[in-house]
């Protein structure tokens, strides 16, 4: 009896940041490429329960996400958008993995910037979308193209 392999879980936010420029799109130094803000989640060892593991809600992950890129923390303005999943080979190791992929998005108050110095552009779905521009992320694409499905 042949048995299924155990596909490793990935759990991710991905924050999309509007403004009336666009969305807010910034250079992944690690890719090499042009995404949305994201990460993952993070779990950590509980130092007050050696036996339990802390694990971060995803609001709090986007906006960490979110504010590594504008300087900025937030009281509220963060909505959850999807919960997008699928599997897909890993671009760093190559295993077939789940990813999980909560959406958020966030619209930027008059005013607000993304830091100085930071690498980023503001682009349309669109823009995001078409094949011909580079070097953008596929999961970002993939992300807008599903958010600009719902209704």
């Amino acid at each position: 009896m042949e048995q299924n392999p155990v596909v490793p879980t990935v759990e991710t936010v991905a924050v999309i940041i509007r403004s009336d420029e666009g969305i807010l799109v910034v250079f992944n130094e690690k890719w090499g490429i042009f995404t949305l803000p994201m990460t993952k989640l993070r779990r950590w060892q509980d130092p007050n329960i050696p036996v339990a593991h802390r694990d971060e809600s995803p609001i709090d992950a986007a906006a960490r996400a979110a504010a590594e890129w504008l300087g900025k923390t937030f009281v509220d303005g963060l909505v959850a958008k999807a919960n997008l999943r699928g599997y897909r080979q890993s671009d760093r190791d190559g295993v077939w993995k789940e990813y999980r992929i909560q959406v958020f998005e966030f619209k930027l108050p008059h005013g607000w910037l993304p830091w100085a110095g930071v690498r980023c552009e503001w682009l349309t779905s669109g823009e995001i979308l078409n094949a011909h521009r580079r070097p953008i992320s596929p999961t970002a694409q993939h992300v807008i193209r599903e958010v600009s499905k719902a209704p």
